[in-house]
């Protein structure tokens, strides 16, 4: 076979799979979207979470921390990285202490609570006849009549025990409380904004070659700081969406996003469609799991149909 040959038939093959790759791929992403978080990231993240799911008693806030490690998402700058990477680590460990010595505190006050809890049910053992008579007396004095007469004989150590136990259970009560924690389901959330962040004007119909923005909110509340992927995906329909599996679709694109525990970010995807047709989009927000390792998905999902026309 000739150059000359050779040369055309390499052309001709460059062109069908671009042909190809035109007609599969119905949409391009724009250039913006993240690279896969670097390693640094995963240490100190782990690092992290580790020291929030040990904390007893009391919380320290890691918000900063997180953010710091957010922005290194978006670092690509070697030195820079490993400098931001530094600070938190040097976060970390001052936020270690700052909690070393509010968990003691607060541990002492727990035993003095334990201690005063102890005094009083050994004060209500001694005095429960004298207590029982008190509260039925104030419950029922309006029913009883008594004698001009007659004399009522009172212990005044009596009165003042049950007053003082009295008091002192309030004390506790109020106390404890501050230990009680209605413990909630640790969760994610995860909503597809339209025009001005709300959850109505989503783009519907959308010209060849416009460059559409959409917008995803996710909120944290699993407890701890959140390591998330945003994946999107595309496919006419074909693929059934279930919260056991993630989705069968072609994938486009990953986000990675790093969220203070209570916190939320949004994040903007900007798509532009290259053919025209009706279409689903899929974002799809996986968790990273320090156990793991990896990224695992717990489920949860949003799709938005969209027209593709001709300008």
């Amino acid at each position: 076979m000739s150059l000359k040959r050779r040369l055309a038939t390499s052309i001709k093959l460059v062109v069908m799979i671009l042909l190809v790759a035109i007609i599969v791929n119905p949409l391009v992403l724009t250039i913006n979207a993240e690279s896969k978080p670097p390693q640094l990231v995963y240490n100190v993240y782990e690092k992290l979470v580790k020291f929030e799911q040990r904390q007893l008693l009391v919380r320290v806030n890691t918000s900063r921390i997180a953010l710091l490690l957010d922005e290194m998402l978006h670092t690509s700058n070697v030195s820079r990285l490993e400098s931001m990477a530094n600070n938190a680590s040097i976060l970390l460990s001052n936020l270690s202490s700052e909690y070393a010595s509010l968990y003691l505190i607060e541990l002492v006050k727990l035993v003095s609570s334990v201690i005063v809890i102890i005094a009083v049910i050994i004060l209500l053992l001694k005095y429960r006849r004298a207590i029982a008579i008190r509260v039925w007396w104030f419950l029922h004095k309006n029913d009883v009549i008594v004698k001009s007469s007659s004399k009522r004989r009172t212990n005044e150590s009596q009165e003042y025990i049950v007053f003082l136990v009295i008091i002192i259970v309030i004390a506790v009560v109020i106390g404890i409380a501050q230990y009680i924690h209605v413990s909630s389901v640790s969760f994610t959330e995860l909503l597809l904004l339209g025009k001005n962040n709300t959850l109505s004007d989503y783009p519907n119909i959308i010209p060849v070659g416009d460059n559409v923005t959409f917008k995803i909110a996710v909120y944290n509340h699993l407890g701890y700081t959140g390591f998330y992927e945003i994946i999107v995906k595309i496919d006419r329909g074909e693929n059934n969406l279930s919260t056991n599996a993630p989705a069968l679709a072609k994938e486009l694109e990953k986000y990675y996003k790093i969220i203070p525990n209570d916190g939320q970010a949004i994040i903007k995807i900007p798509i532009v469609f290259n053919k025209s047709g009706r279409y689903r989009l899929i974002f799809e927000l996986w968790r990273y799991d320090i156990t793991r390792h990896n990224f695992i998905y717990d489920g949860i999902w949003v799709h938005k149909w969209v027209e593709v026309v001709k300008p």
